[in-house]
C-alpha cells in the first residue's frame, strides 16, 4: 500500500515468481475502507501479507491490519531501491513497485513502535520544535533591539531583570513599541 492522508493506493502481488502484480486502485484512508479491503482480499487469498511506507501518517494503518489478524511490514522509504532516472512517481506505480519488491524480499522492514513509544516520540518532537521556536523568537527580539541601539548590560538575559528592562524600554515610535510587545508575547507563549 502506498499511503497518503486522504487515500491509499493498493496493489497485489500473487505468490510465486511468475505471479501477477496488479493495482487494485485506491481506497479511502478511513478504518472502514481498510477493513472492507482486508475482508475482500481474505475471500480471494489464503495468506495475506501487507506492507506500507513509513511516513507522516504514523503507524495506525499497520496496527489496524495487525488487529485484523495479518502481518503488516513498515518499509523505510530511504531503503526502497530506485532505478536511475526513475522520476515519474504516482501512487499507483509506487504501490505496484512496493508489492513487487515486498514479494521478492528486497525491502527492509523497520521496527514499528507501539502507541506508547509513538506518543513519546511525538512529545519529544513537540518539545524540540518549541525550543527551536523560542530560540528563533529570542534571536528576533535581540536583533530588533540591536537595530534600535538597545543592548542589555546585565549578566543573564531572559530572566526577571531582563524582562523588567524590556518593559521599561522606550522608543521614539509607537510602532516600535508595538513590534517589541508582539515579539515578547510570541516568545513567552
Amino acid at each position: 500500500m502506498d499511503v497518503s492522508k486522504n487515500s491509499h493506493a493498493v496493489a497485489v502481488a500473487e505468490s510465486g515468481r511468475d505471479g501477477e502484480v496488479r493495482s487494485l486502485g485506491e481506497i479511502g484512508s478511513d478504518a472502514a475502507s481498510v477493513r472492507r479491503l482486508v475482508r475482500k482480499l481474505e475471500g480471494r487469498h489464503t495468506r495475506l501479507r501487507f506492507c506500507d511506507e513509513a511516513g507522516s501518517t504514523g503507524y495506525g494503518l499497520t496496527r489496524q491490519i495487525e488487529a485484523l489478524g495479518h502481518d503488516c511490514a513498515v518499509i523505510a522509504p530511504s531503503l526502497i531501491p530506485r532505478r536511475r532516472g526513475e522520476r515519474v512517481k504516482t501512487n499507483r506505480r509506487d504501490a505496484v513497485k512496493l508489492a513487487r519488491l515486498f514479494r521478492a524480499g528486497e525491502l527492509t522492514e523497520i521496527w514499528t513502535p507501539d502507541e506508547t513509544h509513538e506518543a513519546i516520540r511525538d512529545l519529544v518532537r513537540a518539545r524540540a520544535t518549541a525550543v527551536k521556536d523560542r530560540t528563533r523568537k529570542r534571536q528576533e527580539i535581540r536583533a530588533f533591539l540591536l537595530r534600535n541601539g538597545r543592548v542589555y548590560s546585565g549578566k543573564k538575559a531572559w530572566g526577571t531583570k531582563y524582562f523588567k528592562w524590556l518593559h521599561d524600554l522606550s522608543f521614539a515610535s509607537r510602532a516600535q513599541i508595538a513590534v517589541l510587545h508582539e515579539m515578547i508575547i510570541a516568545e513567552t507563549q
